[in-house]
């Protein structure tokens, strides 16, 4: 009988010792499950934190450039078959003659009106031929930034200005320097209000950072006609207006035209 109650004794001590190492196991595998979701989260935000560092730079990066590849706009067919290219008084005379022929032939069923832009020409000529427009007309203005390299006034880096920066008060009235058909009127990252003018002949003119704009895409308009107002939209440290002439595609030195 003493026997069987020391084995009993043992194997209940034997017992006791198995569920502490069970327990002590269990208490082991939590801490380090614990331990491990810690790791997990703390390295998940550290990656969120790369991540959101590397979106804003890549942002930057091209807020910075300033749109260079927004010159690559979709004109194809915008420019209307009733906007007359002439050389000469002859030509334009048969060039009328045929804009009406074209126009009376689909009223010959039809009560419906079309809109005459025979005398909204865009002349095919030499930027050196044409007398353009200011954009800021009779408004008093500075140049606060030339066309080149130039310290970013907000980077402070080193970057190419694609055009003329023309300091004045906001609401100044900003004029479109030639005929021409509205192919961009909207907001562009960097630029603001921003709207492009195809003038024909390979020249279009580009102004960003307004306050107003007065005419929106698919418009037709004449040399002096309101497009817009002065204003800060966009990447500005005042109220600007960014002035571009783009020709064939490539952003030129807008000096050399007004």
């Amino acid at each position: 009988m003493h026997t069987l109650m020391c084995l009993i004794h043992l194997q209940f001590i034997y017992m006791k010792k198995n569920i502490l190492t069970i327990f002590a196991l269990l208490i082991g595998i939590l801490s380090f499950s614990q331990t491990f979701e810690e790791y997990k989260k703390s390295q998940e935000s550290k990656f969120k934190s790369f991540k959101e560092k590397r979106d804003q730079e890549l942002k930057e990066f091209i807020s910075n450039e300033e749109n260079w590849n927004l010159i690559t706009i979709d004109t194809k067919g915008n420019v209307k078959e009733n906007i007359e290219k002439t050389s000469s008084p002859d030509e334009e005379k048969k060039e009328e003659q045929k804009t009406m022929v074209k126009q009376e032939e689909p009223n010959k069923n039809k009560n419906v009106p079309i809109p005459n832009y025979v005398n909204l020409k865009i002349k095919e000529t030499s930027n050196k031929d044409i007398d353009y427009h200011h954009p800021l007309k009779n408004s008093k203005f500075r140049l606060s930034s030339p066309f080149g390299f130039r310290i970013h006034p907000i980077y402070k880096t080193k970057r190419f200005h694609s055009g003329l920066d023309y300091a004045a008060n906001k609401g100044v009235p900003i004029f479109s320097i030639d005929n021409g058909n509205v192919i961009r009127a909207g907001v562009a990252r960097g630029y603001g209000n921003y709207m492009v003018i195809d003038h024909g002949n390979g020249l279009k003119s580009a102004y960003a950072h307004m306050s107003v704009m007065s005419v929106k895409k698919g418009d037709l308009i004449k040399k002096g006609d309101k497009i817009g107002e002065v204003g800060m939209s966009g990447a500005a440290t005042g109220n600007h207006l960014h002035f571009e002439i783009i020709k064939n595609n490539k952003k030129v030195n807008p000096k050399t035209y007004i």
